[in-house]
């Protein structure tokens, strides 16, 4: 694994982080600033893109100060690729995307799960890093391992996950096996037992009651050889007779076959002509003519189609002649209407006018009756003032007041009389209303009925022109009825033919019904001569024999001593045959038995193989072996360092196996033991001091970067310690360099990465990585 680039933001103490690790010079980079700056967090970041988790600082949520930190780091492992961390703060969601050299993503979430099956797969475990190529501050590395947990950090580094994978295979192929020799047991079970000595005795005490039996009936035999030739005779006789009877019987059938053979042979040949050339010439002859009557009926259909649209036709002009003389009755009505337009005009027009001027005389009545007691007032006001102001004598005075009073009366009169004008005067501008609402309803009705004058013509129009169309319909619909008549003469002409076809071709089938039987036999008839020349032969030999064998001389014997002989030797032979089934039964129960038994051992055997493979392959064979050769070359490499640059005082070994408590068996582990040349003693790491189990510790962390580099071919790795060597003195300080830099050279690295307080290991740095104050910069 190697780091190219680190971008975070608001991650830890550090604020924000855009270092290009590719281009600081030197192999061995020192990471300093003062205590507490963010130098362990800046590298832990590096684990922490690769596993969401940060070596002694736990997840990346813990380090986020802000809504939006994030960690961002490019890497090469076997290929290019971007991790990117996005993390919030305050609810600690976030994102995890991996993006490759084409800036595609690796998968289609972004959810931490998919993340972390995406790690699973591409990057090493946590582990085996943290063992190797990532020294991790106040964290022990492998030394600090129990012997179980280092003996699993070396299985993953040998990739034991596939041998452990092959050997559950083994195993469920064990089961597999197992589970058939369960079942072959089963079948094992099921079959018959039989003790083949028993069967073996009753076969052979049968078959000496068979001799026995036969010994009785050979002195029965040679008294009664004739009869039992004689009644061999007879059965013979019997048979000869029988066979003799049925060759007779086939060749009556065979010559029965020969006086016909002109009768077979017409059948024959005439059943040909009549499925061969006549009956599909009567068949097509009826489809032509089945055609011709198809197109009859279709012009039929059309001629009715035609004559029913000119019956529709004619009705309709007939319906459009009925509707144009409705109109045209009305005609005198409309004429009547449109004479008395003008006079019903004038009396609207006169009503009109009369109603307006009931209204005005309405209007006036009414204001008079608002005003009249003003002006009655004002009439007496100007009386009075004209009398007071007025000089005279009192005739003219009183000659004033006089005429103001009459005045006076007759206004008062004028609005006592004013309710009942102004009641009359709306009445008569009532009735005016509605005289005049009826007259010009009666002038709208005379308007709308004068306006239909226009129809008429129309009307005649119409008329004239469904008159034409009527009559073309009702020529039209004559045609086709005379068209539909002249076809049902040839309809019924086809009909007939066809009927005559139809009794022509029932003809033919009734007569190769008839001569079926006949055609039938036409194949046996050309066999019969030879088989007449095959049968004769045989009826003279027969016949011969049959005459030989009558000829023979009758015998007489005593049948009742032969039977029981008989019947005891049956009795033998049925118990000889039973007992020789008995023994074939036996004999094959035995191979089936032997089958199973051979089938059930070779599935052991490969139930015992499976068991072997899986053990072989399994973490105390294959997988322990391989841990030993690796401890092995663990141990060489671990001590190349030591010895070259440190000192050739310790001798370290990974022993991965040691003596029970009873020296009877080998335990599984995984120690490191140690050999001072200086103190003279053998010992397990555990009991050094701090100092020396510094370097050992750190001379196997490095000799397993270098395994896993040269193991899987990996070149340019990027190494990690975060003051590995803190407690070392400045002597063991350069010590621990050299040795850095001798297993970065072995190894290939591409870039060392180092923590430190120690002014001579900064000093023998290439170049130093400066973090102080959230900020991170380069020194070359």
């Amino acid at each position: 694994m190697r780091f190219s680039t680190i971008r975070a933001h608001k991650m830890g103490v550090l604020d924000d982080v855009d270092l290009n690790l590719d281009a600081i010079p030197g192999k061995l980079v020192g990471v300093v600033g003062p205590n507490g700056s963010g130098k362990t967090t800046l590298l832990g970041l590096l684990a922490g893109a690769m596993y969401r988790e940060v070596p002694t600082r736990g997840s990346l949520g813990s380090l986020a100060r802000a809504r939006d930190s994030f960690v961002e780091v490019k890497a090469v492992n076997g290929s290019n690729w971007t991790l990117r961390h996005a993390v919030d703060s305050v609810s600690g969601a976030g994102d995890s995307i991996v993006l490759r050299e084409d800036g595609s993503p690796a998968f289609d979430s972004a959810k931490r799960r998919s993340f972390d099956a995406w790690a699973s797969k591409h990057l090493p475990p946590p582990e085996v890093t943290y063992a190797s190529i990532f020294s991790a501050q106040q964290a022990g590395g492998f030394l600090d391992m129990k012997a179980a947990e280092r003996k699993q950090v070396l299985l993953k580094i040998l990739g034991a996950e596939r041998l452990e994978a092959l050997a559950e295979a083994a195993r469920g192929r064990g089961r597999d096996a197992k589970t058939a020799a369960a079942r072959l047991r089963g079948r094992m079970d099921s079959l018959p037992s039989f003790d083949m000595a028993e069967v073996d005795a009753e076969l052979v005490q049968a078959t000496r009651g068979v001799a026995d039996a036969e010994a009785a009936l050979a002195g029965a035999k040679q008294a009664d050889e004739a009869a039992k030739t004689y009644a061999v005779t007879l059965r013979r006789l019997e048979d000869v007779r029988k066979s003799l009877g049925d060759l007779e019987g086939r060749r009556a059938n065979n010559a029965a076959l020969l006086p016909e053979a002109d009768k077979i042979r017409q059948a024959a040949a005439r059943t040909v002509e009549l499925r061969e050339k006549l009956v599909p010439a009567v068949d097509a002859e009826i489809a032509a003519i089945t055609a011709q009557i198809s197109t009859i009926d279709g012009q039929r259909r059309e001629t009715v189609a035609r004559w029913e649209a000119a019956q529709r036709h004619a009705t309709d002009a007939r319906s459009r002649i009925a509707a144009a003389d409705r109109v045209l009755a009305g005609e005198s009505e409309v004429t009547r209407a449109t004479e008395s337009l003008q006079g019903l005009r004038d009396a609207v027009q006169q009503t009109a006018d009369e109603e307006a001027a009931a209204k005005v005389c309405v209007d006036e009545l009414a204001n008079s009756l608002l005003d009249g007691a003003g002006k009655r007032i004002g009439a007496l006001r100007a009386g009075l003032t004209q009398i007071a102001t007025e000089a005279g004598n009192g005739i003219e005075q009183r000659a004033v007041a006089t005429r103001v009073l009459a005045e006076d009366d007759a206004a008062k009169v004028e609005i006592e009389t004013g309710p009942t004008r102004l009641a009359t005067a709306r009445a008569q501008l009532a009735d005016g209303a509605q005289l005049l609402r009826k007259r010009r309803d009666d002038l709208a009705h005379a308007e709308r009925i004068a306006a239909r004058a226009g129809e008429f013509d129309a009307a005649r129009a119409a008329k004239a022109t469904a008159a034409e169309q009527l009559a073309t319909a009702e020529h039209e619909a004559t045609q086709y009825e005379e068209m539909k008549a002249d076809l049902e003469p040839q309809k019924k002409e086809l009909a007939d033919l066809l009927a005559e076809k139809n009794f022509v071709r029932a003809g033919y089938s009734t007569e190769i019904g008839g001569l079926a039987v006949d055609a039938r036999r036409a194949p046996h008839l050309e066999n019969a001569s030879a088989r007449l020349a095959e049968i004769d032969p045989q009826i003279a030999k027969l016949t011969a024999e049959k005459a030989e064998l009558e000829a023979a001389p009758a015998v007489d014997a005593e049948t009742d001593h032969l039977a029981q002989a008989e019947t005891r030797l049956s009795a033998c032979r049925a118990r000889r045959e039973r007992a020789a089934l008995a023994v074939e039964q036996a004999k094959k129960t035995t191979v089936d038995r032997a089958n199973v038994e051979a089938e059930l051992e070779a599935t052991e055997r490969s139930v015992s193989a499976a068991v072997v493979l899986a053990e072989s392959l399994g973490k105390d064979g294959l997988q322990a072996l391989e841990a030993d050769v690796a401890a092995v070359q663990l141990t060489q490499m671990a001590n190349d360092l030591l010895q070259n640059c440190v000192s050739t005082r310790w001798t370290i070994s990974i022993e991965t196996t040691r003596a029970s408590a009873d020296g009877k068996r080998e335990l599984e582990t995984c120690d490191v033991r140690v050999v001072d040349t200086e103190r003279g003693r053998d010992a397990l790491v555990e009991t050094l001091s701090g100092g020396e189990r510094v370097l050992i510790g750190e001379a196997i962390s490095l000799a397993i970067t270098m395994f896993v580099c040269q193991r899987n071919g990996i070149s340019g790795a990027t190494l990690i310690r975060d003051e590995s060597g803190a407690a070392l003195d400045a002597a063991n300080s350069r010590a621990y360099v050299a040795m850095l830099r001798r297993a970065a050279e072995l190894a290939n690295v591409h870039q060392l990465l180092l923590v430190s307080h120690s002014p001579e290991v900064q000093a023998l740095c290439d170049s130093r990585i400066v973090v102080a104050d959230g900020r991170v910069s380069v020194e070359a």
